[in-house]
């Protein structure tokens, strides 16, 4: 007889451990968060390892069930970043940012920031070099619970490598700082852009303004920029042409020297 109920007592404990287990099976196939200590309390009813237990590459395809192996995160084994964050302009949203980048090691070395209408507008080139994957990507969680503050981060796109027998080419780029001002109407950026397009001089930064004339209803435009003139561009042809922008536009163009902009 004691033999019977102790064979009564474990067939009834199976039979809970399988209700147990096919309420938490049907709520995670819809879905369902299912509490820590619900998801193995069918396992926990029986003395012994219950026979309905799965293992868990069985229940991997269970929505809150089981946990997926995550993805590769890029960011994660990246040394440098680039992060962009926009948000309505308020006190404090740089310093929320910066102590983000502070606790998780980060170090900042280039910033571009300005409000644009009322928006602000923030673009950052951190270094994570000595940050842990882990670090990195708490940064990027806690960045994007940021009040007010829409946080974008990248890593920054990698460069080949040379290797340590070829001989690092001598920067022949010639640097100019080109600053315009006049009066604004539309078109006058991507009139002077589009030039350097084509002659494949690349825009290392750029900065535009629109300000009210202190006499008149015309608005001024300013525009300042810092380009990269390759070996291969004529120097005399960029300044004659700049010089018939100068007059087709009628703003005033002045060119000046730049020191280089290259770090590598």
């Amino acid at each position: 007889r004691r033999s019977r109920e102790m064979w009564h007592r474990r067939d009834l404990a199976r039979l809970v451990a399988r209700a147990g287990f096919l309420a938490v099976r049907r709520a995670a196939s819809r879905g369902c968060l299912i509490p820590a200590s619900s998801r193995h309390a069918a396992w926990r009813s029986s003395p012994e390892r219950s026979p309905f237990r799965t293992s868990p590459q069985e229940t991997r395809g269970f929505r809150g069930f089981a946990t997926q192996d995550a993805q590769d995160d890029p960011f994660a084994s990246a040394e440098k970043a680039i992060i962009t964050a926009y948000g309505p302009d308020r006190p404090g949203l740089v310093s929320s940012l910066a102590k983000t980048v502070l606790d998780a090691g980060g170090n900042v070395e280039n910033t571009r920031m300005a409000r644009l209408g009322h928006d602000f507008n923030v673009m950052m080139l951190v270094s994570f070099a000595d940050s842990s994957p882990e670090e990195r990507k708490t940064f990027a969680r806690v960045a994007e619970e940021i009040p007010g503050l829409t946080v974008k981060v990248r890593p920054t796109t990698k460069r080949s490598r040379r290797d340590a027998s070829d001989e690092v080419p001598q920067d022949t780029s010639r640097w100019r700082r080109v600053f315009l001002h006049g009066t604004d109407f539309k078109g006058s950026l991507h009139a002077v852009t589009s030039y350097l397009g084509e002659e494949r001089i690349n825009i290392e930064t750029l900065n535009t303004d629109t300000q009210r004339a202190p006499f008149g209803e015309d608005d001024l435009f300013t525009m300042e920029a810092v380009i990269e003139i390759g070996p291969d561009v004529s120097l005399a042809k960029f300044k004659k042409t700049m010089d018939r922008l100068k007059r087709r536009l009628g703003v005033d163009i002045v060119i000046s020297e730049h020191e280089s902009h290259r770090d590598d």
